[in-house]
């Protein structure tokens, strides 16, 4: 077999070589976020759909819920347990936040009957919006 002035060999399948490595390799911490930042970009984007002959923008998440939503109902048993999977997350999530608030109430009411000469109206205030984000189905 012959060589080339590179030492590589001519007669091979590969008359090329190796490529050669770049030079310039970016971050992985860098391009992790550049790709976290494209990806809420695309998510956040609106994209047109047609609904009951009437044109409209949605955003690409919920275009991708509202699929996923209408193949669960069509009978697709994995986009029902994907939805029954997200569901569950966000109920979860949401008792987990209603319970936080509540709790946060409750300690503030305490404050507010054992300390009330340290209360403020700015304070009590606070108080009342929290009561609101409640609903009315909480009582004290």
């Amino acid at each position: 077999m012959s060589r080339d002035k590179n030492g590589r060999f001519t007669d091979c399948g590969n008359p090329k070589g190796r490529p050669r490595a770049l030079k310039y390799i970016p971050p992985t911490e860098i391009a992790h976020h550049i790709q976290r930042d494209d990806f809420f970009e695309v998510d956040n984007a609106t994209i047109p759909i047609s609904e009951n002959g009437k044109r409209k923008l949605i955003s690409v998440r919920k275009a991708i819920y509202q699929k996923l939503a209408y193949n669960a109902a069509s009978g697709d048993t994995r986009a029902a347990v994907e939805w029954n999977k997200m569901r569950t997350r966000f109920v979860c999530e949401y008792v987990d936040e209603q319970s936080a608030i509540f709790a946060q109430l409750m300690k503030s009411e305490k404050i507010a009957r054992d300390f009330p000469e340290d209360v403020t109206d700015k304070f009590l205030e606070c108080l009342r919006n929290l009561r609101l984000m409640l609903g009315p189905g909480y009582q004290f």
